[in-house]
């Protein structure tokens, strides 16, 4: 299901219509890294090249959702590691 927002890109207003779960993707993204949406969005849209802008949404959020997966996925070996005693 399409979901639309006015949202501001750049300063301008648009009507932008994406996907509910590429809205979810949107605002995890915004949540984590503690910026407001309009900014993100702009973002996207000054980095976006050729892509269209949905395009380049689905692109950086599944990127960015990804690495973040990993990192979380990588720290629990990094404190294991920590806490290890050393062997006598």
């Amino acid at each position: 299901m399409f979901i639309t927002k006015e949202v501001t890109i750049n300063g301008h207003s648009v009507q932008l219509a994406l996907p509910d779960s590429l809205w979810d993707a949107v605002n995890d993204v915004c949540s984590m890294e503690h910026i407001g949406v309009h900014d993100f969005l702009s973002l996207v849209d000054r980095m976006r090249g050729l892509l269209d802008l949905g395009s380049a949404l689905h692109f950086t959020t599944k990127r960015y959702l990804f690495l973040a997966a990993q990192r979380a996925a990588a720290a629990p070996k990094a404190d294991k590691t920590a806490d290890k005693k050393p062997e006598k």
